[in-house]
């Protein structure tokens, strides 16, 4: 196997240098991972490494991810430079090596600018930051908001490939154009008004998404990520294309990994509703409703009637003795109230799914019964999507650009 055909992790770098062992690794990293922080900050902040040390790794392992230095060479050069406690350009001369030229290393800084995304004037203070504080450049692209979280993960997959051979480079540059140009054109868009590039780590990536909530398949997954970049097209489009996915699922995805984004959603509620949109061809807001209420403890009948007869969606007074007693014992009615309210024709169904969604943010203690209110009777007046009702009313973010001006009330699928 070549010397240059796996991409060189920095632990990896670090072990086979000497310089730390894993066990120092894995204990800078439990420290310090639930912070966010990559492993070279993690390592410097635990002080197994200097930032100087972390600068001359992470300089080498792009060297060879780049295909420009073997990984045999790179850690000769970084124990050298340990060692004797120089830099770089020192320990290639002792070792004998020609340091790499870096002009046309594939670095992600690079990559943009020759996309046309960010010029030079916008990149040196950003790659000084990211050089001083150990953080990804991308980190620092996002914290700096000049850069989506999804341009940055399109331009490292991009990368990896360039790095692969998987594609030519010209093909990553010209991929990177065109999301940019797109991002841009959706940026102006009135849906999209008060949309924030930020970094979005909580947040599984839309593939991940999908692969644990069991809709796709690794290798649908691995196929649509190429063909989204080798032919010009969004990561959901390639997989409407190759007719993995349904386009109505793949907007209804999306408004999920909203949700989780501005922390109204659970992983794990998120994956279950997902699965549920697939298997059932209902809306997303009801799958989300019904996966976050019904199996509560608590009886949420009561909230859900009480929110209902706020907007005037019903009237508690006139309802079936049948419908009133569920939301008075002590264990959760919610699910057979739905079923009641819905096969006696007495509310519709998105309102009903709208509401319950609301019951669970109520519940959490995101929103207020008053803002609760007025999001629900937003939806209804302006027939959009409780989503887009909680966005407008300034309770969430816009966090993901939508490729339409139509709001569809439910989204249905």
């Amino acid at each position: 196997m070549s010397d240059y055909s796996q991409h060189l992790r920095l632990g990896d770098l670090l072990m086979d240098a000497g310089i730390l062992s894993s066990d120092y690794i894995k204990e800078a990293l439990a420290k310090y991972e639930e912070q966010g922080l990559p492993i070279g900050k993690a390592l410097v902040i635990s002080g197994y490494l200097s930032d100087g040390e972390l600068r001359n790794a992470l300089n080498l392992q792009y060297m060879v991810n780049d295909r420009l230095l073997t990984r045999k060479d790179a850690v000769s050069v970084l124990k050298t430079a340990h060692n004797g406690r120089i830099g770089l350009e020192e320990s290639f001369r002792k070792t004998g090596l020609v340091q790499p030229e870096e002009q046309e290393a594939n670095k992600l800084g690079q990559l943009l600018m020759d996309s046309d995304i960010i010029d030079e004037e916008t990149l040196e203070p950003c790659l000084y930051a990211s050089n001083n504080t150990g953080l990804p450049l991308g980190h620092v692209l996002c914290h700096r908001n000049l850069m989506s979280q999804p341009i940055i993960n399109r331009a490292l997959l991009i990368q990896q490939y360039i790095r692969r051979g998987q594609i030519m480079r010209n093909q990553g540059i010209e991929s990177l154009r065109y999301a940019g140009k797109r991002e841009e054109q959706l940026e102006r868009l009135q849906i999209n008004r008060g949309y924030k590039r930020q970094p979005l780590k909580g947040t599984p990536l839309f593939g991940d998404l999908l692969l644990g909530a069991g809709v796709a398949t690794e290798r649908q997954i691995r196929e649509a990520q190429l063909a989204h970049i080798t032919h010009n097209k969004t990561f959901g489009q390639a997989l409407v294309d190759s007719q993995q996915l349904p386009d109505d699922f793949i907007r209804a995805a999306v408004v999920v990994q909203e949700m989780i984004d501005n922390e109204t959603l659970e992983l794990d509620k998120a994956r279950e509703a997902l699965m549920e949109v697939r298997a059932k061809r209902i809306s997303p807001i009801r799958a989300v409703a019904e996966a976050c209420t019904f199996r509560m403890q608590l009886n949420q009948s009561r909230s859900l009637l009480d929110l209902l007869s706020s907007v005037g969606a019903i009237d508690i007074d006139a309802l079936p003795a049948e419908i009133q007693e569920r939301a008075g014992v002590n264990y959760n009615q919610v699910l057979y109230l739905c079923r009641s309210l819905l096969g006696a024709g007495i509310v519709d169904e998105d309102i009903l799914y709208s509401a319950l969604r609301l019951v669970d943010l109520l519940n959490r203690k995101i929103v207020s019964i008053e803002k609760a209110s007025m999001a629900l009777e937003f939806a209804i007046k302006s027939e959009t999507d409780i989503e887009f009702a909680l966005y407008m009313l300034g309770i969430t973010e816009r966090t993901r650009l939508r490729d339409s001006e139509v709001v569809a009330k439910g989204l249905a699928v």
